[in-house]
């Protein structure tokens, strides 16, 4: 039982580390130039309608899952 627990948390630390490579290679690949279009659009309200709520607290736990294996690695207690 001990065996499939160290594998399961090794696993999910996995998952953990893929899903944070993968934000990175997506903030690499977005362009500045998007950035700038959607800010200079934001900026003239143009894009205003597309804003919504945001349930943060389910925001604050993706980000906790996505950084909770860095701070795990630096022996940082991250919670929520």
């Amino acid at each position: 039982m001990a065996a499939e627990r160290t594998a399961h948390v090794a696993s999910r630390r996995h998952d953990r580390r893929s899903a944070v490579a993968r934000i990175d290679d997506l903030r690499v690949h977005r362009g500045a130039a998007v950035d700038g279009m959607r800010t200079a659009e934001i900026e003239n309200s143009q894009r205003s309608s597309a804003f919504g709520t945001v349930l943060l607290h389910e925001m604050l736990r993706e980000v906790c899952d996505i950084y909770e294996p860095i701070a795990e690695n630096k022996n940082i207690d991250l919670r929520v």
